[in-house]
């Protein structure tokens, strides 16, 4: 459930910010 929320929360970011260097933030931060 925990990991569903954080890929919902993604999900809702993309939507609101499309951007490729956030999503590389944002994957960044889940990887690291």
């Amino acid at each position: 459930f925990p990991q569903f929320a954080t890929n919902f929360t993604i999900l809702i970011a993309w939507m609101l910010y499309p951007s490729t260097d956030f999503l590389y933030v944002m994957f960044s931060g889940i990887v690291h």
